[in-house]
């Protein structure tokens, strides 16, 4: 469960992220903040707060596994798919031409895919190409196919929104992250 700061950063958070940031602010309501984990889960039950990072003193080694072993749980059940925003370089910037990891465009964003026979490398390799201020959308597949690629619009994305099944947020100090289930139609998260 999530603190009212918590809680409110990530609201924040999602203000400044972009288009992905204000269609999850216009469904806030789904987000389940009472079923929210934090990673690594150690620092959690400490009180420490996933937004500052972790104190160097208080370095708790973990949180990317747990949060790999959580994304992997999720991908391999539900035939689930997750999009990861990169926010520091567009489609077009040269540097961009000798990444690896697997990604679909909207305009010039990108978004790393992950799918379920994404294996752990992949997983922990995604995670660090997101890195810094990550968001993750978590859906559910119902019959969505996306190649390395692909070209989508927002308003495609906005569609598969009522497929949502978590979001993930964080400042990425190689530990903190929090990841939010969504109120399913059915009032379970």
């Amino acid at each position: 469960m999530l603190t009212k700061m918590q809680t409110e950063w990530v609201l924040e958070f999602l203000s400044g992220s972009g288009p992905l940031g204000d269609m999850l602010l216009r469904r806030k309501a789904s987000l389940d903040f009472s079923s929210a984990i934090v990673f690594p889960k150690a620092a959690s039950r400490l009180g420490l707060d996933f937004q500052w990072g972790l104190p160097i003193e208080d370095r708790f080694h973990g949180g990317v596994s747990e949060f790999v072993c959580e994304i992997k749980r999720r991908l391999n059940e539900d035939c689930t798919f997750c999009f990861m925003r990169e926010c520091d370089f567009k489609r077009y910037d040269p540097c961009m031409s000798r990444e690896k990891c697997p990604m679909v465009f909207v305009g010039d964003d990108i978004l790393y895919l992950l799918e379920a026979h994404s294996d752990d490398e992949q997983i922990v390799e995604t995670i660090y190409a997101a890195s810094r201020f990550m968001l993750m959308l978590l859906f559910s597949n119902d019959d969505c196919r996306f190649d390395k690629g692909d070209s989508l619009t927002y308003g495609q994305i906005e569609t598969m929104l009522c497929n949502l099944m978590a979001v993930a947020v964080g400042i990425f100090d190689d530990e903190g992250v929090c990841y939010i289930p969504v109120h399913s139609p059915n009032g379970r998260a």
